[in-house]
């Protein structure tokens, strides 16, 4: 069995790291849809809103409560370029709700896409990425849904 040094050791992991984090950041870390960052919260709100008006509580989940952790990222002028499940609620049918609030589709129509142009002092790279969390909530028989 051959050895190696740590210095060698420690570059091959670093150099592993740096690979793995690139690939799953795509273009850049997603940046919450409820971060306080005031740069953010005229472009934010306008995002916010194209979800929360396709987001509805699906009858057929009857009465299952969850939270789901999507990714997305928007392009320069506004399309949709990728969206990934990032965290499952365990109810399939509010984890479908959640993507197609954001996707806006609705029996193979887009609704909320393309979202508004994106500013260019939010874009670090070709994309913005968005993190949103969505909460289904029962709250004395009354659903309570909101986003993070």
């Amino acid at each position: 069995m051959t050895r190696l040094s740590p210095g060698i050791l420690l570059t091959a992991l670093c150099c592993l790291l740096a690979l793995a984090t690139s690939a799953s950041l795509g273009a850049g870390y997603p940046i919450p849809l409820d971060t306080p960052d005031p740069k953010y919260q005229d472009y934010f709100n306008k995002v916010r809103e194209r979800i929360k008006a396709k987001w509805v509580y699906p009858r057929a989940a009857a009465e299952r409560e969850g939270e789901v952790l999507i990714e997305f990222h928007v392009a320069k002028d506004g399309r949709l370029e990728d969206i990934d499940l990032q965290r499952s609620s365990g109810v399939p049918l509010l984890d479908t709700n959640a993507m197609n609030a954001v996707t806006g589709d609705v029996c193979g129509v887009k609704f909320a896409e393309p979202f508004p142009q994106v500013p260019d002092e939010l874009l670090s790279e070709g994309s913005l990425a968005i993190s949103v969390r969505f909460h289904y909530q029962i709250v004395g028989g009354f659903v309570n849904m909101f986003l993070r």
